[in-house]
């Protein structure tokens, strides 16, 4: 299995919404802003099977708020490509609606947004 497939299944089966080879464009015509190879999206109290509500890991069985997912599948550790962490481009802010957008801290930017990515799928 390649590693952007596993990651994919990792993030389908603990209820997030995915989208694979994600691209943003700008609002007008022209090339994309940037792109991330999975985004996705998990709501509160979802879970993937509703019989087994602990097969999902922890980490997303608690959310109070939607969990916004864009991730980069490296052999390495992760990291964003420059334009979703540069905040002067502001793409984050352009792609997630207005009251998901407080920018995590530069330390946590550059590690790719969300501790969740330090942890390999099972």
């Amino acid at each position: 299995m390649k590693p952007g497939d596993l990651a994919y299944w990792y993030f389908r089966l603990n209820g997030f919404f995915t989208i694979v080879n994600f691209v943003l464009h700008p609002l007008r015509m022209g090339g994309q802003l940037t792109d991330a190879d999975i985004f996705g999206v998990r709501f509160p109290d979802r879970a993937e099977f509703a019989d087994l509500p602990d097969f999902d890991d922890v980490e997303f069985r608690t959310l109070d708020l939607p969990l916004f997912l864009c991730a980069e599948v490296t052999r390495d550790q992760c990291k964003l490509n420059g334009p979703w962490t540069d905040s002067n481009r502001g793409n984050i802010n352009a792609l997630l609606p207005p009251r998901f957008r407080p920018m995590p801290s530069r330390a946590d930017r550059r590690r790719g947004f969300r501790a969740v990515q330090d942890r390999a799928p099972p």
